[in-house]
């Protein structure tokens, strides 16, 4: 009887280790997988997200530019018009 039990336990034991070992070439088959995927995701941030970023720094730079040129040439022609205004003022009183 105890060869019985001995026999039997040990195809338990096999059948068993059988089961994990294919259960950890699955995991180790699914970590793969996860990790191609992660390297997917990284190769498309890389090549979509980074540029697009990078693109609207560059053209919140030109904006930047646009109106800092429209104030300056606002502070200009103010300026001028003062200067001008001035000038008329002093030509009247003489």
């Amino acid at each position: 009887m105890q060869e019985k039990y001995n026999e039997k336990l040990s195809k338990i034991k096999d059948v068993c280790a059988q089961y994990f070992s294919k259960y950890e070439k699955h995991l180790l088959h699914q970590a793969e997988m996860v990790k191609a995927l992660e390297q997917r995701q990284e190769n498309w941030v890389n090549t979509l997200i980074k540029p697009q970023e990078v693109n609207q720094a560059r053209l919140f730079s030109v904006d930047t530019r646009i109106k800092e040129g429209e104030l300056t040439r606002l502070k200009d022609l103010q300026f001028m018009r003062d200067t001008f205004k001035k000038l008329i003022y002093a030509m009247e009183q003489q």
